[in-house]
């Protein structure tokens, strides 16, 4: 069997890519014999290809050009190279536009198992096209609320792989506070009222502040961002500069926390929410918005995180957590995203791939 996994254009610091190189270093060794090659082809190349280290079997189309028209026509052309000249058996794909392109191929060609795997909601209608998703045989998702989404869309049940994301075991753990400061960390790109909507937090940590309780807390940033001038703005004309830290974008920051209570995800928006496992996996719990898509597949209230709908929620879980500083039980918020580590993931995913070929 072989496996082509194409991607899209990745800036080369988000959690897609950290996805990308689990699959590269642990797929082939799960398939075991079932698999000869697995490639994964960047039509569009990566805005940075640091993050691509070492990695096995990687083609990238490299690209300079900046302009998003050019890429498109340049990769179009570099991945009909290995469409016409090299005969995978399934070809997973993360973009609407490659599904459309591909299904139009197998019109003439008639052998090609085309996979979608794409990786935010498919609500999102500037980043993909729904209708050119459900061109794909079979699918990938990453959540539940992406599966009935499909299923929304008229893809059977059976012909659905709802996979998540994967993540390692590891004996790291970041150890709530033991004083009575609560600390609470955002890790991710520094998006002020888009995406990531940081300003909702800020403005929760300031209407904390105004009650003049004296509670005590910390904010560290680990990111970087387009938006980074703005809320380092923000934050000091709210006057909570000196209980916020930036510290800027680093490779491994969740390496860097030594001390934390909360992981705080605001987004409007995810693909996943896979800095939320990244935090659970080493025993930190998260507050997140019950965004599309991926939170409400990753948080069980009560024993990893909690789950919000409305800025009045997140404002009253921020502060229950200076009323009632839980005692913290590491391994039970470790052991709650089970099904994410790898031995589980792989296995369930090259189960997967193995159906769809007997299929």
């Amino acid at each position: 069997m072989k496996i082509a996994v194409i991607l899209p254009y990745l800036s080369g610091f988000g959690g897609t890519e950290t996805v990308i190189k689990q699959w590269n270093q642990n797929l082939s060794y799960y398939l075991n014999k079932e698999v000869d090659e697995v490639d994964y082809l960047f039509p569009q190349g990566c805005e940075n290809y640091q993050w691509q280290g070492n990695m096995a079997n990687i083609k990238n189309n490299n690209i300079t050009i900046k302009s998003r028209a050019i890429r498109n026509i340049t990769g179009i052309f570099w991945l009909c190279k290995y469409v016409f000249f090299k005969n995978y058996d399934i070809y997973v794909c993360s973009s609407s536009k490659v599904i459309k392109l591909l299904n139009m191929y197998n019109k003439i060609k008639k052998k090609m198992i085309i996979v979608s795997w794409i990786h935010f909601s498919l609500t999102h209608k500037d980043a993909l096209n729904p209708k050119d998703v459900i061109k794909a045989k079979y699918h990938f998702s990453l959540c539940g609320d992406m599966t009935k989404e499909l299923i929304e869309l008229g893809v059977r049940k059976e012909d659905i792989y709802t996979i998540g994301n994967p993540i390692a075991r590891t004996e790291s753990t970041i150890y709530a506070s033991n004083d009575d400061v609560v600390r609470f960390v955002y890790v991710g790109r520094l998006i002020l009222n888009g995406q990531k909507n940081l300003e909702s937090l800020i403005n929760c940590l300031n209407r904390i502040e105004s009650l003049n309780m004296n509670y005590k807390w910390r904010l560290d940033f680990y990111g970087d961002g387009s938006d980074k001038e703005k809320i380092m703005e923000l934050v000091k004309k709210k006057k909570l500069d000196k209980m916020v830290t930036f510290h800027g974008w680093t490779s491994d920051p969740f390496e860097k926390i030594k001390q934390a209570d909360y992981l705080i995800l605001p987004s409007k928006k995810e693909g996943f929410g896979m800095v939320l496992v990244e935090a659970i996996s080493r025993g930190l719990m998260c507050v997140s918005a019950n965004c599309k898509v991926g939170p409400a597949d990753i948080i069980k209230p009560n024993i990893n995180g909690y789950l919000y709908n409305t800025e009045e929620e997140f404002y009253e879980i921020i502060l229950s957590c200076f009323k009632n500083k839980r005692k913290v039980n590491y391994n039970e918020i470790k052991d709650s995203i089970n099904q994410f580590y790898f031995e589980n993931y792989f296995t369930k995913l090259s189960q997967s791939f193995k159906n769809i070929i007997e299929r």
